[in-house]
């Protein structure tokens, strides 16, 4: 149904978790190799369940799901187990085999394409929202977001979601901070933990009037809040490519009006289709790199072989592909190596300027081409092209360093 969002092309994650103060903060839950502390408080918690009723677990239930408890416990294993029994027992009341409800069908919150990373981007139209209780829009909202750990989400690749919370054109919000609207809130920390990397509030209002929604979050939870005034939406394109949001959060997607569900793929044809580069690199380490060049050139009669190599730190060979260069090319037509903007840090100050690996284009017949084709000086091209990557911090200890 929503298989579209799954990408076949998958990036590695980058670090994941970071150890802050001490404290491990993570962000990849799934596929992992557990912390020492971890694998100890986990062992500990299996051996205290078997002193209590045996528990109903889902038939998807993994270790995993037990670490995404402990974390947001803080590896206490008492109200590790008390916040378990509440999580299962709203897990169990989940139905994914039954059809969406209307807050589902007209919009009140739906999926609309994915961020730089592949998570799936969750909207809520709050204004739509009001029209419903709190209890039918946590039924549409539980129904989504496990759809998507269910059908979507992929294991140590991508574990989260991207909310956009649109409060424009409200004029009166006061009233929707209710003790029942916090609670939801905190229940949502509980039963999603790890779950969402950034939740976007775009608001036309003082965000102080939040505060008594943020005080009942973890801090790690607070963080990943990010107020934008309909002013400042264009640091949306930070996350979120231009392709991938509507109009109305300055994006090149028509506003959807109807048939919110369910999700449909995207046009995001490029305005240069002449070449297109991405180039993935892991965070921690930047132990593996891939590129992909697709080109899309005339025939031409005279050609070049060039031979692509991408090499990982240990000099091993990972990628090697054959291309055609034209001769009559020059060297402004050469493509030009950029890193993708979504492996920037918002602290640019994590970069290290020592330069780990590089990658090589290298024409097998160099010699011969010198010697009978390329009479022509202007036309000479050198015979390797280097991109040198700078090393990211794997782990970043400022309350900016974006979990997921």
């Amino acid at each position: 149904m929503i298989d579209y969002i799954k990408k076949e092309k998958i990036i590695e994650p980058g670090s994941d978790k970071v150890i802050i103060a001490g404290k491990i903060e993570r962000k990849i839950f799934e596929n992992i190799q557990m912390e020492p502390i971890e694998q100890e408080q986990l062992n500990k918690l299996k051996k205290a369940l078997i002193n209590i009723p045996p528990l109903r677990l889902p038939k998807e239930w993994q270790d995993s799901d037990y670490l995404r408890i402990l974390s947001y416990c803080d590896y206490e294993i008492t109200n590790t187990i008390h916040v378990l029994k509440q999580h299962l027992l709203w897990k169990n009341n989940i139905s994914l085999s039954n059809p969406p409800n209307s807050v589902v069908l007209n919009g009140v919150i739906y999926i609309h394409g994915h961020d730089k990373r592949f998570r799936p981007v969750i909207i809520i139209d709050l204004q739509k929202a009001l029209k419903y209780k709190l209890e039918e829009f946590k039924i549409g909202f539980d129904y989504l977001l496990n759809l998507l750990i269910r059908d979507v989400l992929i294991s140590y690749y991508i574990e989260s979601t991207i909310i956009l919370i649109d409060l424009s054109n409200l004029r009166q919000i006061t009233h929707l901070i209710t003790n029942e609207f916090v609670e939801f809130v905190k229940s949502c920390e509980q039963n999603y933990y790890g779950r969402i990397h950034k939740l976007y509030i775009i608001e036309d209002v003082y965000q102080c009037l939040f505060n008594r929604m943020l005080q009942v979050l973890k801090p790690e939870s607070q963080d990943k809040i990010v107020f934008l005034q309909r002013k400042n939406l264009t640091q949306l394109s930070n996350q979120i490519e231009e392709n991938q949001l509507e109009l109305k959060f300055q994006g090149l997607q028509p506003n959807i009006q109807t048939n919110f569900w369910p999700p449909k793929d995207l046009q995001t044809d490029k305005k240069n289709k002449k070449e297109e580069i991405k180039t993935f690199i892991t965070d921690e380490n930047i132990s593996k790199s891939l590129l992909i060049i697709q080109k899309n050139r005339p025939d031409i009669s005279q050609n070049s072989q060039l031979v692509l190599q991408v090499y990982n730190e240990e000099q091993e060979v990972i990628l090697s592909e054959s291309h055609n260069l034209e001769i009559a090319d020059s060297q402004n037509n050469l493509i030009e190596y950029l890193l993708d903007s979504n492996f920037q840090s918002s602290n640019q100050k994590a970069y290290d300027s020592t330069p780990l690996q590089s990658t090589s284009i290298k024409p097998q017949d160099q010699q011969k081409m010198q010697l009978e084709n390329w009479s022509n000086s202007e036309q000479q091209m050198s015979s390797n092209l280097i991109i040198q990557h700078q090393k990211r911090n794997p782990c970043c200890t400022s309350s900016s360093c974006q979990l997921i």
